[in-house]
């Protein structure tokens, strides 16, 4: 997280980090910004868990019935795909960083398809 100055990391078993809090995993941090996230959206959380629930399963039920090749390319394009969403939600602010890593997979891609 210190070398590439990441804003916040975690692991899989949900304990989150963020250096403004400390360098070690808080659950508590991880339980408010999921109280956070139920306060911004309105949403109990059943409904959080249901979103998540739900697009972990398709995602999984497609990975499970494709072959390696196009599974992998699915799953590195899932950062491109959600971008335009975050910046419409005014989530996240395109920087050139974000525009030449877009620009990036977009040209692989098109490499990959004229193959």
């Amino acid at each position: 997280m210190r070398e590439v100055n990441a804003l916040i990391g975690g692991e899989g078993n949900g304990g989150v980090i963020d250096p403004r809090v400390g360098w070690v995993r808080d659950p508590f941090l991880g339980m408010g910004l999921v109280l956070e996230l139920m306060v911004k959206e309105k949403r109990p959380l059943s409904a959080i868990v249901a979103d998540c629930l739900f697009g972990s399963a398709c995602f999984i039920y497609g990975l499970s019935h494709t072959d390696l090749a196009v599974g992998a390319t699915l799953t590195s394009l899932a950062p491109l795909l959600s971008l335009p969403f975050a910046l419409y939600l005014g989530a996240e602010r395109l920087t050139l960083g974000k525009l030449a890593g877009v620009a990036t997979t977009v040209g692989g891609i098109a490499l990959l398809a004229s193959s």
